[in-house]
């Protein structure tokens, strides 16, 4: 948990984020303004709140103190508690051009481009966590679209369809660079190309991301 003046983040690296860290939250909300008119709190990684936390802020957000903001910041607000989910306001942020976010690229990476899917935030954690640009460069290697055989890529569309829905996205942005690197070599790539496009926008409209996937690989 860090803290400056009248803001109080916790960022935990996706820990789990216990009721421990809730009651000293909500123990600084307690105090009055130091600088500011607001007191700020800022919970990132929300969807790792546990079951005990998520209850211990609920009475919180039920009934907030005056000169009080809490947000919370996930990638999957599916996984949040329906009780917390009723009681916030939703607010999507659209991605970053990569004009905009080119300077956090401590390295210049074809892989951190192609995984950094224009938000600012994972760019700089790809930069930093060594384990973790691993992590999602194998995800990205194991989910290789590329291959002949319909059975194999149905049992890659009911895997990749059991991932977060971010994660989903994420390989399918990634899939989609891949084919227009190829669209120069082989003309039947643009038609790739486009069903990937279409399955993206499919799925980031909730449409069931099993069906979306199956009818991509038999499309291929």
């Amino acid at each position: 948990m860090a803290n400056n003046a009248d803001l109080t983040i916790i960022d935990l690296k996706s820990k789990a984020i216990k009721i421990e860290d809730i009651r000293e939250l909500i123990y600084k909300l307690s105090l009055k303004p130091y600088m500011a008119a607001f007191k700020v709190a800022i919970i990132n990684d929300a969807q790792n709140l546990t079951m005990e936390a998520a209850n211990a802020l609920l009475k919180n957000l039920e009934e907030p103190k005056g000169g009080t903001v809490i947000v919370l910041v996930t990638s999957n607000y599916k996984a949040l508690p329906s009780t917390i989910v009723s009681r916030l306001q939703k607010i999507n942020f659209g991605l970053v051009r990569e004009s905009e976010y080119q300077p956090l690229q401590v390295q210049k990476s074809e892989t951190v481009r192609l995984l950094g899917l224009g938000k600012p935030g994972l760019i700089k954690r790809l930069t930093e966590d060594k384990e973790f640009f691993e992590e999602q460069s194998k995800i990205v290697r194991d989910y290789a679209i590329f291959q002949d055989d319909l059975i194999e890529r149905l049992k890659l569309a009911a895997e990749l369809a059991d991932q977060e829905t971010d994660q989903i996205l994420r390989v399918l942005r990634t899939w989609i660079e891949l084919g227009k690197t190829k669209v120069a070599e082989e003309k039947a790539n643009v038609l790739l190309v486009r069903s990937l496009e279409e399955t993206r926008q499919l799925i980031e409209s909730n449409v069931n991301a099993k069906l979306s996937l199956s009818v991509l690989m038999m499309q291929y």
